[in-house]
């Protein structure tokens, strides 16, 4: 939509009043001086185009009626052709506190021509009765002189949409305490308002699609403490040619914000504590700026009203920054801070929320633990014993195979069902000596091979190596392998 020429047209349904402005659509964003989505007027006198010739409700639907000359008036107009056709957008969406356009949500998402050289009829709705032969049978229409009447009235002073009640059926943002975060930094960057359970239905008034994000959350509470220095490090734009991507980040005690917009009167008013500086002629400057930082929502997926809360809704969001630095401003409150100020736009109205400033504050602690004492010999405590249990852990057949030649194969039943409790009986191995001759003689020559290596290892004399023909001192180890190998061979 960005260049084209628009007309704004409503009726106010409070007193029945029909209005229409010419729009110059200069930007994504809301009028600003004389840049954003404005009014001709606030861009050039007398400029505008537009006559309002008849306003009415008919069935809930606002139906007005105005004129504009085909031929552009000036720079700001655009012609309109007769002899072909011509594109055209459209878009439905409230009216903010200025009397102005803010954002719609509603509007025409493709191209759509239009043959204005054509004989006009009637495509408006119409009572259900008529609504079946208006369509089969079209109603033209004949030039209407102009209604001096109408066209003469004054605007009301009042805005012509109702503000929305705040916090009706508003998403609950979780505020920023007093203690968080530890180091005192705030990431402030842009994102969507959330639709209607976002920024309107949260601070009742009607914001511009856009708003400030604190530390991934959408325009939440700050709490903060005299005395404690906060940092805020601001990611919304340093473009002043572009508007919708120049977003300076400031504190005031000003609910509106878009300070620099402000009508003289107005800014007499207004308290800044940080974010501005002022320069030689006496000019206050932003300084909250820099690389412009969005929380984007998926094109894709569904719109910010289709989901029950914000943390559903963040998770759908991502964060996308163009390249650059960000901007850092500090700020310090102090005795003569407010109770209750707001982080705003330097340029755009309505795009933050409130701060609310603490003398003290209470940390959270833990919870304290009472412990309780009791005396032993109180009969109404039953002391029971712990129960034991124990496990046992049977050979496995692998280990059985492994050890094949170690243990006979009769024996594998033997040990693999062994039980090890006391009500099982020890099996003895019992020897007869007397009428197994060959073992006595076996166990002899072990006895006698043993005294013999005990008797060389006290006399200090050296075992001779029958392979390698080396003498080296025989170990311990090399004692027993002897011994062994000694019975073995018997």
């Amino acid at each position: 939509m960005v260049g084209a020429d628009v007309a704004v047209v409503w009726v106010d349904k409070a007193t029945g009043k029909g209005y229409a402005q010419d729009y110059y659509l200069d930007a994504k964003s809301q009028c600003s001086g004389t840049r954003g989505s404005c009014p001709d007027t606030r861009i050039n006198e007398n400029s505008s185009s537009i006559r309002l010739l008849n306003a009415a409700m008919v069935n809930g639907y606002s139906i007005v009626t105005y004129q504009r000359p085909l031929r552009a008036s000036d720079h700001l107009d655009l012609p309109i052709f007769t002899n072909g056709s011509q594109a055209i957008v459209w878009a439905i969406g409230p009216l903010n506190q200025r009397y102005e356009v803010s954002f719609h949500s509603q509007y025409l998402k493709n191209t759509k021509q239009v043959d204005f050289g054509r004989q006009p009829y009637w495509n408006c709705p119409t009572p259900e009765s008529d609504q079946q032969k208006q369509h089969d049978n079209p109603q033209k229409l004949q030039s209407v002189e102009p209604n001096r009447r109408a066209d003469s009235m004054k605007r009301p002073n009042a805005p012509a949409t109702a503000r929305p009640p705040a916090k009706a059926g508003a998403w609950e943002i979780p505020p920023i305490q007093c203690y968080e975060p530890e180091d005192g930094v705030f990431y402030a960057q842009m994102g969507p308002t959330g639709g209607k359970q976002g920024y309107p239905a949260i601070t009742g008034h009607v914001g511009w699609g856009i708003s400030w994000y604190i530390n991934g959350l959408l325009i939440p509470e700050i709490n903060v403490v005299r005395g404690k220095t906060y940092t805020f490090v601001v990611e919304g734009g340093n473009d002043p040619e572009t508007p919708a991507k120049y977003h300076p980040f400031y504190i005031t005690d000003d609910s509106v914000g878009g300070y620099e917009h402000q009508e003289e009167d107005v800014r007499k008013n207004i308290r800044i504590f940080a974010g501005v500086h002022q320069n030689r002629n006496g000019q206050l400057m932003p300084t909250g700026v820099g690389r412009i930082c969005n929380w984007t929502p998926n094109p894709d997926g569904p719109s910010a009203d289709s989901y029950p809360s914000f943390g559903a809704y963040q998770r759908s969001l991502t964060l996308k920054c163009d390249p650059g630095e960000p901007g850092v401003i500090t700020w310090t409150p102090d005795a003569d801070t407010p109770d209750t100020v707001y982080y705003q736009c330097f340029t755009h109205r309505y795009l933050g929320w409130r701060i609310n400033v603490h003398d003290s504050c209470d940390v959270a602690s833990s919870s304290e633990i009472d412990e309780v004492f009791v005396d032993p010999s109180d009969e109404s405590i039953n002391a029971e014993p712990s129960i034991r249990h124990e496990s046992k852990l049977l050979p496995s057949e692998t280990f059985l195979e492994q050890h094949e030649n170690f243990v006979h194969k009769n024996d594998k039943d033997v040990i693999k069902n062994h039980k090890m409790t006391a009500d099982q009986p020890t099996e003895h191995f019992k020897l007869d000596l007397e009428n197994d001759p060959e073992m006595s003689k076996i166990i002899e020559e072990g006895i006698r091979a043993a005294e013999d290596l005990e008797e060389k290892l006290r006399n200090n004399q050296t075992y001779v190596n029958q392979t390698t023909n080396e003498q080296q001192p025989l170990s311990h180890v090399e004692i027993m392998h002897h011994a062994t190998a000694q019975c073995s061979d018997l």
